[in-house]
């Protein structure tokens, strides 16, 4: 009989790589199975999208139960498939404990199109909705009474069968072990909710180092100083990413860029006729076509925004301002962490009714979203007379404009945790790790906004509470380069080649995340 505990490992995309290397050292003492999270990735043939992942998976770990969503897409292009509606009232009953259904349905760029301007995704209907949750939640229910896993561990926490995996393991109470981001450097957090609700393990610790007047902070008292003083703060591991791009390309290099993603078009979908899967109802796979298109209006509309136009501003040396930063839309930190707050333009509409009579709100697109709003999104921000869209590269770094500001205000995104280590107050609308950090309120009705929008100017000494925060994070996290592992991890399973030490070390440091959960259940 045997007797080895079983970990269901969630997969999708090059985020999957990492897992490779997990699952080949946790076999030595655990059975191990892999559930891959998107419906592309399994429903393609083999092409460079997916020979690294769901392929190469398939060719290393043949003997291991590999669950894929390709059955379910299959049903769903059935022209008379419809989900039975008592089917839904059960999945209504039984697994909404974080989420009503609805707010389910926003986790997924698939079933949220409405809420995004991803043209090459078709929107759903209420039918669609119904039978889209029905076949995803048979899915999983049929994964978890087939392996019976007594973990589920993963690092990501996008797509839509991750937020019902969340539901479906909370009612069967089946630890499921995932990735938070702390933004202290490159620490990653174990969240057992999917970042649905407080992290308690890290709040308890928070609150001990906080309120202890013995326990010895001064390396992280130090560290805050340090970031205080830089004359900028971006953290290293975002260099050499769109994040930290603020100079528009020259136009030979767009060109290769273009070219090279026509390229990708070709090998994906026309060298393994992928191209011809696509369905015209399909919700579950993206327009070929129109995704090309998508990617090579990004570039040509990069190229204007990143250079001088009618959209954007200088900021201003006299200007008295709260800051905004935007999120990338659509994103796991909003649409599955914040789903109340994904709309930006009306949160940015109800902070310009609550501002000050001479305060501005300074509203700055996110780097890596350069391209793929719709000009008309700037063009109503700019209607708001006291609403500036700012230059994205009048700095190259955000520590000035976050300094010059009152405060900030943000759903979840970096900015907020950047604002509180330089002792500036945040508003948020989402709950991110950062949020136990001293000046950081929560939004609980935009009723609020004024008066807490007012509160920014008062004075703030949270020294402290950063120290104790970085420690907590210190203590329960480990420094992991999760960009690296999934980059260079690709490259290294593409090519065949041997693992460098640079690697070895940070899989390492990515396994013993795990190995530390299994070691103190």
């Amino acid at each position: 009989m045997n007797s080895k505990k079983k970990i269901l490992i969630i997969c999708k995309e090059t985020y999957s790589i990492p897992n490779f290397f997990l699952a080949e050292k946790l076999l030595e003492n655990y059975e191990i199975a892999f559930f891959f999270a998107h419906t592309e990735e399994s429903y393609y043939k083999e092409c460079i999208y997916n020979s690294t992942t769901y392929y190469r998976f398939k060719k290393r770990f043949k003997d291991l139960k590999i669950y894929d969503l390709r059955d379910v897409v299959e049903k769903f292009h059935s022209n008379n498939y419809e989900i039975n509606s008592s089917y839904i009232d059960y999945i209504e009953k039984n697994y909404t404990y974080y989420k009503n259904l609805n707010l389910q349905l926003i986790s997924s760029q698939l079933t949220s199109r409405h809420h995004h301007d991803r043209f090459y995704f078709n929107k759903t209907n209420y039918l669609d909705n119904m039978n889209i949750l029905g076949l995803f939640y048979q899915k999983v229910e049929k994964v978890f009474n087939d392996f019976e896993p007594d973990y589920i561990f993963d690092n990501d926490d996008s797509e839509l069968i991750r937020t019902i995996i969340n539901e479906v393991s909370y009612a069967k109470k089946i630890p499921y072990l995932s990735m938070d981001y702390s933004r202290y450097e490159a620490y990653k957090i174990p969240t057992y909710t999917l970042g649905n609700g407080p992290n308690e393990l890290l709040n308890s610790l928070y609150k001990k180092f906080n309120t202890s007047n013995s326990l010895n902070l001064d390396d992280e008292y130090s560290y805050i100083t340090d970031f205080r003083n830089k004359s900028k703060i971006m953290a290293l591991f975002w260099m050499g990413t769109p994040t930290s791009r603020y100079q528009p390309d020259k136009l030979s290099k767009m060109m290769k860029v273009i070219y090279g993603k026509i390229k990708y078009f070709i090998q994906v979908y026309l060298f393994t006729s992928n191209i011809f899967i696509y369905k015209k109802n399909s919700q579950f796979l993206a327009n070929p076509v129109k995704y090309l298109y998508f990617l090579i209006l990004i570039e040509i509309k990069k190229q204007y925004l990143l250079r001088g136009n009618k959209y954007f501003q200088k900021p201003s040396n006299i200007d008295t301002y709260v800051y905004m930063p935007l999120h990338y839309m659509p994103e796991s930190t909003t649409f599955t962490r914040a789903p109340f707050y994904i709309d930006e333009l009306f949160l940015i509409t109800q902070i310009s009714k609550s501002l000050p009579i001479n305060w501005y709100l300074y509203v700055k697109e996110h780097q890596s979203m350069v391209g793929e709003r719709p000009l008309n999104f700037y063009k109503k921000v700019n209607e708001l007379p006291n609403v500036k869209m700012i230059n994205i590269n009048h700095y190259d770094d955000p520590k000035e404009l976050l300094e010059r500001s009152r405060g900030v205000v943000t759903v979840t995104g970096t900015s907020g945790y950047e604002a509180l280590m330089l002792g500036k107050k945040v508003l948020l609308f989402g709950n991110p790790s950062y949020s136990l950090i001293s000046g950081a309120t929560k939004i609980s009705s935009f009723e609020d906004l004024p008066r807490l929008i007012k509160q920014l100017e008062e004075p703030l000494d949270n020294l402290k509470s950063c120290a104790s925060y970085i420690r907590a994070v210190k203590e329960l996290g480990i420094d992991i380069d999760l960009d690296y592992l999934v980059n260079e991890g690709e490259n290294i399973l593409r090519n065949n080649l041997v693992l460098p030490e640079k690697y070895i070390v940070e899989i390492d440091k990515f396994i013993r995340f795990y190995e530390n959960f299994l070691k103190n259940i």
